[in-house]
């Protein structure tokens, strides 16, 4: 199974320290900072759950930008990552598609869960699903001895 991956779209560093510290185990946080290179990065990972820095520059950027990841990956998901006086755009990107808008790296404390529960939805591939199957059977520490 492929190693879930939570992409960072910044350019400030301020949210990815935030997030490193709430992170649950075994989710690696990539960074990125161009559109160009967070949509290489979804195209390679269309599962992933990204994370949109929200600036009063990017703002056209970043409602258009969650809206194309969510048409085009509907496994994936974006949380808008806002400065406290964006927060009034709540609404406009859930309208978007965002899953979440958070208003404060201090608004984290939740992050560990909402990624959990992202990465619970994904469907197993049938090779996983029969990977899990036969490695709840019991005799399975057997077979491979």
């Amino acid at each position: 199974m492929k190693t879930p991956e939570v992409i960072l779209g910044e350019r400030t560093g301020i949210w990815a320290a935030a997030m490193l510290r709430n992170m649950p185990n075994g989710v690696r946080l990539v960074q990125t900072r161009t559109r160009a290179e967070c949509l290489r990065q979804v195209a390679l990972a269309p599962t992933s759950l990204v994370a949109l820095e929200l600036t009063r520059a990017n703002l056209a950027d970043v409602v258009a930008l969650t809206r194309d990841i969510t048409a085009a990956h509907p496994w994936s998901a974006v949380v808008v990552l806002a400065a406290p006086e964006l927060a009034v755009c709540e609404p406009l990107m859930r309208e978007a598609g965002a899953l979440h808008v958070v208003a404060s790296p201090r608004e984290l404390e939740g992050w560990r869960q909402t990624v959990t529960k992202h990465f619970g939805r994904i469907p197993m591939s049938a090779g996983e699903f029969a990977e899990s199957i036969w490695d709840s059977l019991p005799w399975s520490d057997a077979a491979t001895a």
